[in-house]
């Protein structure tokens, strides 16, 4: 039971990381588009959005 709660949370781990960057890859890109269209620029800008966690903010 031990062995089984230790890969269960391994995973749950996982699994909020690929959640987080896959979260702040989805909200810099949405931001990207939403300035060029705004801004009329030709091309997308570059965005980042720093930090360690994205989810609680």
């Amino acid at each position: 039971m031990r062995k089984f709660l230790v890969v269960f949370l391994i995973l749950l781990a996982a699994l909020v990381v690929v959640a987080d960057v896959g979260a702040r890859s989805f909200a810099q890109s949405t931001l990207a588009g939403r300035l060029a269209d705004q801004m009329e620029m030709s091309e997308d800008p570059d965005v980042s959005i720093e930090g360690w966690a994205f989810l609680p903010r």
